[in-house]
């Protein structure tokens, strides 16, 4: 099935709005956008007959699999959609590595601690401000 998709590798086109997305998705530096999917692609069918030679559990970074009337291809880097009648790349994105996520994760927390924490300081202090300031003015 995915022999479908490689066949008609040469229809492969994207709007101008496409091409934005896509770099500002990808953060590629490159203008030939359509050039950079079509070896994507490529490379993640060569990659995924070379799993399926070699015995792969099922677990690899690379997918191509039709799903309604889209193509998905997956790597290790990014996710591209295409249009499967008409061949158009509708979007494209990084993939989301859970190292990144949990660090974000932590930095959020720890970030929320560190509010937290001035947040009970500054009040601390107010409050012994406060509570020196009465007892001055109690003398």
């Amino acid at each position: 099935m995915t022999s479908e998709l490689l066949e008609n590798l040469e229809k492969l086109h994207t709007t101008e709005l496409g091409v934005v997305r896509i770099k500002r998705n990808l953060g590629l530096k490159t203008d030939d956008v359509i050039g950079w999917c079509k070896n994507t692609i490529l490379s993640a069918a060569k990659n995924t007959e070379n799993e399926k030679s070699v015995g792969n559990d099922g677990k690899s970074a690379n997918k191509i699999f039709r799903q309604g009337k889209n193509w998905y291809i997956k790597t290790a880097a990014c996710t591209i959609t295409v249009n499967a009648h008409s061949y158009t790349v509708i979007t494209a994105h990084k993939e989301k590595n859970i190292h990144i996520i949990l660090f974000k994760l932590k930095l959020h927390f720890l970030y929320n601690l560190r509010n937290q924490f001035i947040t009970v300081f500054t009040n601390s202090i107010c409050r012994h401000l406060l509570l020196d300031n009465f007892l001055k003015r109690k003398q």
